[in-house]
């Protein structure tokens, strides 16, 4: 793993779940329309290093910067969700940089999709592991 790894990555409706590796913080989507709390929050080296290796083996740097994996698939049925899920990436290792966003509303079910979607959902257990999250207010409400 480069000395400079580190991410931002947000999720969620809209994407306001972000944690920051560069700033050590991770901000809540409590959805109610109080302000979002932020905490600080640091990874392990250990869990870096395994995401890290999680985003080399998935290829991480062929991904376009706007991901529409529905481009990759076109034979099938194709569904829509409301509300749907938005993946926002942005890496820094080795002195480079890679931007990926994603709005997952069709839940294409493609290789590339999948993997992207089960590293930002263990990043997410990782998140909610943390005594700092747990500390965080609960969300209220629901999306529509």
């Amino acid at each position: 793993m480069p000395a400079d790894f580190g991410f931002v990555a947000a999720y969620g409706v809209t994407a306001k779940n972000v944690l920051d590796t560069f700033a050590g913080t991770f901000t809540k989507d409590i959805i109610s329309p109080k302000p979002n709390p932020t905490a600080e929050l640091r990874l392990t080296p250990e869990e870096l290093a395994t995401l890290y290796q999680d985003l080399v083996d998935m290829g991480i740097l062929d991904y376009p910067s706007v991901f529409r994996p529905e481009l990759e698939n076109q034979s099938g049925t194709m569904m829509m969700v409301q509300p749907y899920k938005t993946y926002l990436l942005t890496i820094r290792a080795g002195g480079n940089e890679k931007h990926i966003s994603w709005e997952d509303a069709n839940q294409m079910s493609t290789p590339r999709a999948e993997a992207l979607r089960d590293w930002f959902t263990k990043l997410q257990q990782l998140i909610e592991a943390t005594p700092e999250y747990q500390a965080m207010p609960p969300a209220e409400g629901g999306y529509l």
